[in-house]
């Protein structure tokens, strides 16, 4: 009896240990099959573009999916759905790891996709059950998850692709997926916050099929041509709807997103800074990892899958430390002020690893600083959200601003891959040094525009009780 009393009280660090470990599984999911690329691409007999859909449809999935799962959440209970979610995520990962064609796996990765809206849900619990004045780190640690994830899923991507099969990734994260299940349903308490209501079906069709065109089409623009008529008819044809999707949930008395809470000035600036700042951020790591790995060719150190993985093991560090004191940095400057200083930090770091690379210490050095600035640009967005958001929207507001952080990521992804992939094709199969200076310098030119933006966004010096209010 004692102990089922015990399981049953709520304890926000207990609470947060679990919602770190369902993080942990789902950013560690984005990053560790990219090692494996060639590997899949060889073993199942597939194409170039083919593999590449094993990223591309789990990032069009997770955009599409988070907002339905947020706004579930709110309407439901945030518990509830949080083991819904984690629930189908583990489903993809068994079914990725089973797999024996491409089709086959590129559907497990596509269902895996639903796994974003953990994070969405993830924050609105911890806006529901942590001390107000603990509010900040707990955003700065989820936060802190999604990098230090990444880092952690290309370590053990290039270590497992080294050694073992690649299969082997999918049974980690199912395993990783199903102990966070497990610990959500014994140790997270239910929501006590929810705004019932009826899922709004139309809505949810018109905001996928409108995210899913530009998506699809940014996916594809390196086989289609980013200038070409597909490209720009679908992308074109996405936005139209999702303007449709806006006009729509204005007339809606319970819409998917609420359209006067979106177009705050606060909501409305941090979401586009958040664009800008995943269009910098995530390509770094990918551009990174191949860099590091170049041998030959005037860039590079010849390093291994795993020891690529290694080159950014003390950046993840660095970032996870920055995250934890975030919360502590915002009540001197404001949450505000947090994001300014890390879109410095970034933007600093891509131009001197744009600029200053022949030396390994130098990309130690420069990838630090720029995971410097993802741990605060991450943790202080959260608060910003929720800081400017009604109590019983906070999960649909979570999930918008992930969205759009999926748009900036994929966007800024195949930007990069674009500008490598071309200057492979003109000398002989290996991009040249050149080609990895002005990706790097186009991620510093988007995190220099989030830097912009950041100065709009309304200044809360006192988030932390403006979220928990």
């Amino acid at each position: 009896m004692r102990s089922s009393r015990i399981l049953g009280t709520p304890h926000p660090n207990r609470t947060l240990a679990v919602l770190l470990l369902a993080g942990l599984a789902y950013a560690v999911s984005q990053t560790a099959v990219i090692p494996a690329l060639p590997h899949i691409q060889r073993d199942l007999g597939t194409t170039e573009s083919g593999v590449t859909w094993t990223m591309s449809g789990f990032f069009v999935a997770a955009a599409i999916t988070t907002g339905i799962f947020g706004r579930l959440g709110d309407m439901h209970g945030k518990k509830t759905v949080l083991m819904v979610v984690l629930s189908i995520f583990a489903a993809g990962s068994l079914l990725s790891a089973l797999s024996s064609s491409i089709g086959m796996l590129v559907a497990g990765r596509v269902i895996m996709g639903a796994g974003g809206a953990v994070f969405p849900l993830a924050f609105a619990i911890a806006r529901d059950e942590m001390p107000r004045e603990r509010i900040p780190t707990a955003m700065g640690l989820l936060s802190a998850v999604i990098g230090v994830g990444a880092g952690l899923g290309l370590l053990a991507g290039g270590a497992i692709s080294d050694h073992s099969d690649y299969s082997l990734i999918f049974w980690l994260v199912c395993g990783l997926a199903a102990i966070a299940l497990t610990s959500t349903a014994l140790f997270v308490p239910a929501s006590p916050l929810r705004a019932p209501a009826p899922l709004d079906l139309t809505g949810a069709a018109l905001l996928s099929v409108g995210l899913a065109g530009p998506l699809v089409a940014i996916s594809e623009a390196g086989t289609w041509g980013w200038g070409s008529a597909r490209t720009l008819g679908v992308t074109a044809l996405g936005v139209a709807v999702l303007g449709l999707f806006a006009r729509y949930e204005r007339g809606h008395h319970a819409p998917l997103v609420h359209m006067p809470t979106f177009v705050r000035r606060q909501i409305l600036t941090t979401n586009a800074t958040t664009l800008l700042a995943g269009f910098g951020l995530f390509g770094s790591s990918l551009l990174s990892a191949q860099f590091v790995q170049g041998s030959g060719h005037g860039y590079g150190f010849g390093a291994t899958a795993t020891q690529a993985g290694l080159f950014l093991l003390p950046a993840s560090l660095v970032m996870l430390l920055a995250s934890m004191y975030a919360g502590r940095l915002g009540e001197r400057i404001g949450a505000r002020g947090v994001l300014v200083v890390g879109a410095i930090a970034a933007t600093a770091g891509l131009v001197l690893l744009g600029v200053a690379h022949d030396e390994r210490l130098e990309v130690y050095i420069w990838n630090s600083l720029v995971y410097l600035g993802v741990g605060l640009v991450s943790s202080a967005t959260p608060v910003l959200i929720i800081g400017g958001v009604d109590a019983e929207r906070t999960a649909e507001s979570t999930a918008t601003n992930t969205i759009v952080r999926y748009i900036g990521s994929s966007l800024g992804a195949q930007v990069a891959a674009s500008i490598i992939t071309t200057s492979a094709l003109k000398h002989g199969g290996a991009p040249t040094d050149d080609a990895f200076t002005v990706a790097f310098l186009v991620g510093a030119a988007g995190t220099a525009a989030a830097l912009v933006t950041a100065f709009v966004i309304p200044n809360y010096r006192h988030a932390a009780a403006t979220a928990a209010a």
